[in-house]
């Protein structure tokens, strides 16, 4: 419960800080009463930062990676944010990881990373999210340089 209170009281303190708000949401999830308790933490960030597109973006990953059946809310999350924000490049490459992970939707990911690249050519994420894509389609050569760009601005990827 004290735990609970310093959460609390940092999303109090900081409301537009989405780092805050997705540490709360996912001691939620992981040590409090479940990812229910997690969405409900998002569903509270959103209400105070409805344009929010990092906050958007991070409840998205949120149900992406812990929910249930979140795909669909990610997605609508993940469009949200880019209506706001176009050009967001951590967005971009995580709906890009969601199509082609989750939905294999290998051409909508390809237009997402290549348009996180040509605003942020030193992505190292979206390298690496592209190259796995490349891969995955037999493209070894183009994947293998597309990782090697990657690995050299990020060597931990």
């Amino acid at each position: 419960e004290e735990l609970r209170g310093y959460f609390e009281e940092a999303v109090d303190l900081m409301p537009d800080n989405a780092e805050a708000w997705t540490a709360f949401a996912v001691f939620e999830a992981d040590l409090g009463e479940g990812v229910e308790k997690g969405e409900a933490v998002f569903e509270q960030a959103l209400s105070r930062n409805p344009s929010d597109p990092s906050v958007l973006r991070e409840a998205a990953l949120f149900q992406q990676q812990r929910a249930k059946d979140g795909v669909g809310a990610a997605e609508q999350l993940y469009r949200m944010a880019l209506a706001i924000d176009p050009d967001d490049v951590p967005t971009l490459v995580n709906f890009g990881v969601l199509e082609h992970v989750k939905r294999t939707r290998l051409e909508s990911a390809e237009g997402l990373y290549k348009r996180a690249l040509c605003l942020e050519p030193s992505s190292s994420g979206a390298l690496a999210n592209y190259a796995s894509l490349l891969h995955d389609r037999g493209d070894e050569n183009k994947a293998r340089d597309m990782m090697t760009r990657a690995r050299a601005l990020d060597p931990t990827i």
